[in-house]
């Protein structure tokens, strides 16, 4: 190489800060924690009365179809099953749970990202 040219100098990096640690378990129990305390304040929060809309799959719950909802009445239908006091309360489980779980899953995706 000539005297007056000098080599490339190699990339340097600088470190930035480190990548926050991954805590998969504590992550996991604090969703189904967040996902308890939503079904809890969804129960303690339920209108007393329903709105026709809701009634109206009540009265189809004999039936195995409503346009629209394939899936929800057979899940009422294996809800109201259990020992509820009432078709209504299967619903009100059927929607907190459902209310829950949407809860926990939204934090526990939103905690990856």
């Amino acid at each position: 190489m000539p005297s007056g040219a000098h080599s490339p100098a190699a990339p340097t990096s600088v470190p930035g800060p480190a990548p926050p640690a991954r805590r998969g378990g504590s992550d996991a129990l604090l969703a189904v924690a967040v996902g308890l305390a939503a079904w809890l304040l969804y129960r303690a929060t339920a209108p007393a009365q329903v709105n026709l809309d809701g009634l109206g799959y009540l009265k189809l719950l004999r039936h195995n179809f409503s346009a629209g909802h394939l899936l929800y009445l057979p899940l009422l239908r294996a809800a109201a099953a259990r020992p509820f006091a009432s078709p209504l309360d299967a619903a009100r489980a059927v929607s907190a749970v459902s209310a829950a779980a949407a809860v926990a899953l939204s934090y526990a995706t939103s905690r990856r990202s």
